[in-house]
């Protein structure tokens, strides 16, 4: 894929009801932002999104002296494979829009995060948080794709 528009490309594509799996190669660390799990340094907004839809493999690296002109960076193959259980679109897109709230504020808690996204007050975000037996403390990064679309669900209300 051309690097400097792959994720959108990516994130087109997981929408796509006819897509099934492709093995692609990206930049290395695009790559790994996309295979990376919860709690990994490179998970954030695009791994829980792909994540929330397909089952994600790093296969290899590609080094930059395998191509001519040698570019800047290396690259990376991935596979990647759409999950029988996955988000219905409205779901997806509900999903999309709360984790862009919840990793918007990388280094906050989630809470200070979706108060300055949603521009909500903290008593009602603690409120949501808390029920689901969450520290108040936790930021995005911390919880898997799983939690968050949980989560998403309940806040479908302030996406809106």
């Amino acid at each position: 894929l051309p690097y400097h528009i792959s994720t959108a490309i990516l994130q087109k594509l997981i929408k796509l009801n006819s897509f099934k799996s492709a093995i692609l190669m990206f930049q290395k660390e695009v790559a790994r932002k996309i295979t990376a799990k919860s709690r990994e340094d490179e998970y954030g907004y695009i791994s829980a999104l792909v994540n929330a839809v397909c089952d994600t493999e790093y296969l290899f690296d590609v080094g930059k002296a395998n191509f001519e002109p040698v570019p800047c960076v290396d690259s990376a193959v991935i596979k990647i494979a759409v999950k029988k259980d996955k988000p219905a679109p409205d779901e997806l897109e509900n999903y999309r829009k709360f984790i862009s709230y919840a990793f918007a504020y990388r280094r906050k808690t989630l809470i200070n995060s979706l108060c300055l996204a949603l521009k909500k007050d903290k008593k009602t975000i603690s409120r949501v948080i808390e029920s689901f037996n969450l520290p108040l403390n936790i930021r995005a990064e911390d919880l898997d794709y799983n939690t968050l679309l949980s989560l998403s669900k309940k806040f479908l209300d302030f996406i809106r």
